[in-house]
């Protein structure tokens, strides 16, 4: 009789504490609505993430392409320079205005520019993402005088970078080079190449 009695006092003390276990109709709702917010929140701000995450790749491949074009002309990569292999000669990129196409060159003739396909420099061609493309190219701060075509070029041993404009096969004391890229929706950021060589996005 004993037990029966602890058994019931034991029953009967527990069962509220049972009947507490859990959670309520309104603490689900809470915790529903809460993860309902927190993830509304996170897709209305995917478009513009993946949006700044593109444009920087493209800025971040448009870079690497200087940089490695700085590599050869400071490195040791041979160059076919007119039938004689040669390791001092300069590689270079070549920008347009509104083009979606950078040209990897190997400046043979050391004039500072791109000859075209035809005089046989061109080393690879880097073609922009759809959509991306380069807004204006300026050689100051400013940007008072864009102009159309750049060329960058790095040739051993000296570590600076090279500027011609306009095609004019002549190097110009610049102090910075800017080429400034807009995406498809607008944006516009820049690809900054200074005097000694440095590239950096802005």
């Amino acid at each position: 009789m004993k037990k029966l009695k602890d058994f019931f006092i034991a029953y009967t003390v527990g069962a509220p504490r049972l009947r507490r276990a859990g959670f309520t109709m309104v603490e689900l709702l809470v915790v529903i609505g809460i993860t309902v917010v927190i993830a509304t929140m996170s897709l209305s701000a995917y478009p513009n993430f993946a949006r700044t995450t593109d444009f920087q790749n493209v800025l971040l491949d448009v870079a690497l392409t200087l940089r490695e074009a700085q590599v050869f002309g400071l490195g040791t990569r041979e160059a076919d320079a007119g039938g004689v292999d040669a390791f001092d000669v300069a590689y270079g990129v070549r920008f347009s205005v509104n083009d979606a196409t950078l040209i990897f060159f190997i400046d043979r003739n050391d004039d500072g520019i791109y000859n075209g396909s035809l005089s046989g420099e061109s080393f690879r061609e880097f073609v922009l993402r759809p959509s991306f493309t380069i807004n204006r190219l300026c050689v100051e701060p400013a940007c008072f005088t864009p102009v159309d075509t750049l060329d960058i070029t790095f040739k051993r041993p000296n570590p600076n970078a090279r500027v011609t404009i306009d095609g004019g096969g002549t190097f110009i004391l610049f102090p910075e080079a800017r080429i400034e890229m807009r995406s498809p929706q607008g944006d516009l950021k820049s690809i900054l190449v200074l005097p000694t060589g440095q590239i950096s996005l802005e």
